[in-house]
């Protein structure tokens, strides 16, 4: 027979008594800007502050998003807060905890990620139905004004006529068509045509009263016809819209001098050759005007 005691029964414990010894409380550190670890699954890249900088910065607390408005260093906030925004919008703002943070943040993800394909997509649409009429306008108004002030530098007036008048088919707006029938005004009047010339010149005014260009051949026109005042009067609106073009000045010293002010009218012409040298037009009138 044994001398020791019986075995005594172990006694129960509660195991809510008992201290978890295995397991560590996360702290939620959230809304404190404090130099805490972060909980795991806080940081990381995030699409919310990069598609949606501003947005996302406001409703998230963090301010610095708004340096997005700054010109040049804004650029570079979508980047910066891509890879921060997630630990700054953790620190800035309580939230219940992991779970809850990271569900806010993915809706702000895929929220920014829909605006993205959204804005490629309407870019894309845009890009259709544009860059056609973009190609038009280079192809067919550019080109045909350009061949238009070419062959007018060649004197080759009937193709001039023809490039302006194929230009206006390719004019959208009041300015580009102004300069068509500026063109082909101009380009008649060489032809002779002085009827259509001076209507066309007075429809590219009519469309944009501020070029220069239409108010040098109506004061051709009008000094042809013998009207020097008006002639004039119409080259001293062009100086007014245009001080710096040549023609213009070339206009007002030919109907000075028409009008019998020779020193006003050569002083107008050697400004027109001041402006442009190489304009045989400009030497021309002025070597008569000092010989006359």
């Amino acid at each position: 027979m044994s001398d020791t005691l019986p075995d005594q029964p172990t006694p129960l414990v509660n195991p809510q008594t008992v201290p978890n010894t295995n397991s560590s409380v996360v702290e939620n550190t959230s809304g404190t800007d404090t130099n805490a670890p972060l909980p795991l699954g806080v940081a990381g890249w995030g699409w919310g502050p990069f598609f949606l900088t501003v947005w996302w910065g406001i409703f998230n607390n963090v301010w610095i998003s708004l340096i997005t408005f700054i010109p040049l260093i804004g650029s570079i906030m979508p980047v910066v807060l891509g890879i921060k925004g997630r630990e700054l919008a953790w620190k800035a703002k309580r939230w219940k905890d992991v779970d809850d943070f990271n569900r806010v943040q993915r809706i702000w993800s895929v929220t920014g990620l829909a605006f993205f394909i959204v804005g490629i997509i309407i870019n894309i649409v845009l890009a259709i139905i544009f860059l056609p009429m973009a190609f038009n306008f280079y192809f067919g108004y550019t080109t045909n004004i350009n061949a238009a002030s070419k062959a007018y530098s060649n004197k080759q007036y009937d193709l001039q006529l023809e490039k302006a008048t194929l230009s206006l088919e390719f004019a959208r707006n009041n300015q580009t068509k102004s300069v068509s029938y500026y063109w082909k005004g101009l380009a008649e009047y060489k032809l002779g045509d002085i009827e259509s010339a001076e209507k066309d010149e007075k429809l590219a005014l009519s469309l944009n009263p501020y070029s220069s260009g239409p108010y040098v051949t109506l004061s051709a026109i009008e000094g042809d016809k013998g009207n020097h005042q008006q002639a004039l009067n119409l080259g001293k609106k062009c100086v007014e819209i245009d001080p710096n073009w040549g023609w213009c000045h070339n206009a007002v010293g030919v109907s000075l001098i028409q009008l019998g002010s020779k020193e006003e009218g050569i002083q107008e012409l050697e400004k027109a050759v001041s402006l442009d040298p190489n304009n045989p037009v400009f030497a021309e009138n002025l070597t008569l005007a000092k010989s006359n």
